[in-house]
């Protein structure tokens, strides 16, 4: 059997966006709290978010958003604490932050959060799916 496994790459994408990028989707915006690693220089995805498509892209210095032509309507995300709203447009909203590089469990942690958080456990812990 070889090639890559489908839910490797998801696992490896959550990783990076919910870890590194520091990535939380809620009911009324989208927080953005980089964790680069110390080696990367930027990292650049692709997200939906209420039907809506974005281009993210996270360096050091600043993040980066770009709201897609076909959007249906506005959004607020949160960047390093910093309210930004994205109309439908097809607008680039830079907003320029000062990451704090941070080790590679720093994020791990953060993707172990979003596990936790979402689904009620995360893999290896002792916490199942609804318990506490």
């Amino acid at each position: 059997m070889g090639g890559s496994h489908p839910a490797a790459n998801g696992g490896a994408w959550m990783t990076a966006v919910f870890g590194f990028g520091g990535v939380k989707a809620g009911e009324e915006h989208v927080a953005i709290n980089p964790r680069l690693y110390k080696k990367w220089t930027n990292l650049q995805f692709n997200m939906v978010y209420k039907g809506d498509r974005f281009n993210i892209k996270i360096t050091k210095e600043d993040v980066t958003i770009i709201a897609d032509i076909s959007n249906k309507r506005k959004h607020t995300f949160i960047v390093s604490g910093k309210s930004i709203d994205c109309p439908r447009e097809n607008l680039i909203h830079k907003i320029s932050v000062k990451n704090k590089v941070t080790s590679f469990t720093s994020a791990t942690i953060g993707a172990r959060q979003f596990f936790k958080d979402q689904f009620g456990w995360v893999s290896g812990s002792r916490l199942k799916p609804g318990s506490k």
